[in-house]
């Protein structure tokens, strides 16, 4: 910013033409006053000054400079108190100002509008020199910077903590190893408790049934059983993940022999506790708050509850096996 202050005494009108002549001292002939643009004149305060007879003057004095409608504009503040003037002249840019102080309209001789203009037509010609020898600086545009994308919103079961609800079913192998393994079907409902990104608790609630023939009838199996265990997502991407589970689980087993000949198959029931430790990977399917997941299981089981079947296998509900279903999900947000 650059500021002169000065104090314009009494008679100084002769002084400010004498310093117009030399700034416009390369003029060429008069221009029309209508060449002449207008500059934006703020008055505050000066009751005294007439400003539409400062802007006549102003243009009349500054008609003879040369190509002057091609200048840049310039903005003119005038501030009185009782006994001064205070006259700004700036660029638009307000980089550049230059500021004289006068003495009040009452103060100064008749004539005090074409003082002022006097100064004014002085301070442009000082500012639009100034301008000449140090040009604003050029700045290239530069090119808009690509919009960055957005980043791909994370699974929505994944995000927040949540409670899930999951409907499954199946069938199991039970006893392998066995000549005549245990085979059946199984539904399960899941309770799935999601309070992080990746890892979960599950409660879970199972009910299995199945039948297998042995020598002279068959035996029929019905389990109950719940446990708890724990869950992590070991793949997830914004339609898809890979979870994994780990439980134990503990209920009822029954086993019911019954036969289709007395003499060699005893009609009896071997019923009592059950327990099994379990593992499930399953590969879901993510349709917004549903699930669709094909579960792979496997496990053992406590061999407690046992049919002993004369001349064949015995039926137990424990010992090593495998399972395969598929399970649906329903996401609630808590």
């Amino acid at each position: 910013m650059i500021r002169y202050e000065t104090y314009f005494p009494r008679g100084a009108a002769l002084v400010a033409t004498s310093l117009l002549c030399l700034v416009f001292a390369s003029a060429g002939t008069a221009a029309a006053e209508g060449r002449v643009q207008p500059f934006p004149l703020s008055i505050q305060e000066c009751a005294h000054l007439d400003g539409e007879e400062i802007k006549r003057l102003l243009y009349l004095e500054l008609a003879s400079v040369e190509n002057v409608e091609n200048l840049p504009p310039l903005s003119i503040e005038l501030f009185c108190d009782e006994t001064s003037v205070i006259v700004n002249v700036f660029n638009p840019e307000r980089t550049q100002k230059i500021q004289r102080t006068v003495p009040a309209p009452e103060k100064m001789d008749e004539g005090e509008e074409r003082q002022i203009a006097l100064i004014i037509a002085q301070f442009a010609g000082a500012l639009w020199r100034l301008r000449e020898d140090n040009p604003p600086p050029v700045v290239a545009p530069t090119a808009p910077e690509p919009p960055t994308p957005p980043p791909e919103p994370e699974p929505e079961a994944a995000d927040q903590i949540r409670l899930d609800l999951e409907i499954g079913g199946g069938i199991r192998a039970r006893t392998l190893g066995s000549s005549k393994p245990l085979v059946g079907g199984y539904g399960e409902i899941d309770f799935v408790y999601r309070f992080s990104k990746r890892v979960a608790l599950v409660a879970a609630i199972d009910v299995e049934g199945s039948s297998v023939d042995r020598l002279g009838g068959e035996v029929g199996t019905l389990a109950v059983t719940a446990g708890l265990g724990i869950s992590g997502l070991l793949v997830i991407t914004q339609r898809f993940q890979l979870d994994a589970r780990f439980l134990f689980l503990g209920g009822y087993a029954r086993l019911e022999g019954r036969a289709r000949d007395p003499e060699t198959f005893t009609d009896k029931v071997s019923a009592g506790g059950a327990g099994e430790a379990r593992i499930e990977v399953a590969p879901t399917l993510l349709l917004g708050r549903t699930t669709i997941g094909l579960c792979f299981q496997g496990g053992y089981g406590l061999p407690v509850v046992v049919a002993e079947v004369r001349d064949d296998n015995d039926v137990t509900f424990g010992g090593w096996w495998v399972g395969v279903g598929v399970r649906i999900g329903f996401g609630i947000a808590i």
